[in-house]
């Protein structure tokens, strides 16, 4: 599954992104609760904040051109069998984020999330 939108932040303040990782139908018994990620790519003037603390991976890559940055994280098995697989509670994860006023393009730049199974797309 993916999703694409358009990120913005006030400058000179943390700002934050929430993601929902709804219920997944699994009734074919298709997957496990291990092997479930998801990769957001992200303008270059987003600055992620405690990154390392948080279990992210952050890589550089272009989208259509632009800098871009590749956000990953493996989420936790434990909480996917218990909130997503047998549940329909869903997992909230927030990021945090600063602004580099000096990027910021006067056009949107998109952003786009990715739920992953085993390092594919849902």
């Amino acid at each position: 599954m993916i999703k694409p939108g358009v990120v913005h932040g006030l400058k000179e303040q943390d700002n934050f992104l929430t993601l929902y990782i709804a219920a997944i139908d699994n009734e074919k018994k298709s997957y496990q609760a291990e092997g479930f990620s998801y990769t957001i790519l992200l303008p270059g003037f987003v600055q992620i904040l405690d990154a390392e603390k948080n279990g992210l991976t952050i890589s550089k890559t272009t989208l259509e051109g632009k800098a871009y940055q590749k956000i990953e994280r493996s989420l936790d098995a434990k909480k996917v069998q218990a909130r997503c697989l047998k549940a329909a509670y869903g997992i909230d994860q927030t990021l945090w984020y600063r602004v580099d006023e000096k990027k910021v393009p006067t056009a949107a730049q998109l952003l786009r999330i990715t739920l992953n199974y085993q390092g594919k797309p849902v």
